[in-house]
């Protein structure tokens, strides 16, 4: 990569961001590594805002797969390369990020609406635009909320739900439903939830004997409470479920 163009990306918010995928291309490491190094450093990060993350797709030999990837901002992506090595690469890629963000923010200056300039009627029209758009944000909301209902017939007597119950819920098999949370990096191939989301589920490990005599684990995940909207809305935002699916 040449680290003197780093590709700065614009959030749904207009906020200034840049790929882990960026930073690992710019750094000479591999991608994997800047991701635990920022979930290593998150605490850290998320002094400067959160994290965010989502999953992009990729081409390999196999055919298409996904990654997961984070997005950090200016403050961000700057603290997590003063934790790199120092190499001549990074100071090199260090440089460059800077220059890149300082570059964006010039060509993206700050709007600045005079109100006197603006007809009065052009103005309550756009007030009234503005104030349609809440309500329809209010209602999708409302829209998204999981039913309490529908979520309590499923639940345990601690209440928690087995995955298996929330495949019930959504009415899907339960394979498809773990293939959604492994797709969306919610669930490990061993069942265990990544470290995003592990406070939104209870893991239990057992042990077993193999037919060759050595231990092995499995491990149960279930969803408790305060994972069961997170969940929810997660599964609607990437179109695996329809708001109404839980009613």
């Amino acid at each position: 990569m040449n680290t003197h163009i780093v590709p700065i990306e614009r959030a749904d918010n207009g906020a200034l961001i840049v790929s882990s995928l960026t930073i690992a291309e710019g750094a000479g490491v591999q991608h994997k590594n800047v991701l635990e190094l920022i979930t290593k450093n998150l605490d850290d990060l998320e002094q400067f805002g959160g994290v965010a993350f989502e999953t992009r797709p990729f081409d390999t030999a196999g055919g298409m797969q996904n990654r997961r990837v984070a997005l950090l901002n200016e403050q961000q992506s700057t603290l997590v390369m003063t934790y790199q090595s120092n190499t001549d690469q990074v100071k090199a890629f260090k440089l460059a990020l800077v220059k890149a963000f300082f570059e964006m923010a010039k060509r993206l200056p700050a709007q600045r609406i005079d109100l006197n300039a603006i007809d009065p009627r052009t103005l309550a029209l756009a007030i009234l635009e503005e104030s349609d758009r809440a309500d329809a944000a209010e209602a999708q909301v409302r829209e998204l909320e999981p039913k309490a209902v529908a979520f309590e017939k499923f639940m345990v007597s601690d209440g928690s739900l087995t995955l298996g119950a929330v495949a019930n819920m959504y009415k899907v098999g339960r394979q498809t439903l773990f293939d959604w949370l492994r797709a969306t990096k919610v669930i490990q191939a061993d069942r265990r939830p990544y470290q995003e989301y592990a406070d939104w589920f209870e893991v239990k490990a057992t042990t077993f004997e193999r037919n060759s005599g050595a231990s092995g684990v499995s491990h149960t995940s279930k969803l408790l409470p305060s994972g069961v909207d997170p969940l929810f809305r997660l599964l609607v935002r990437r179109g695996y479920i329809t708001p109404d699916a839980a009613a």
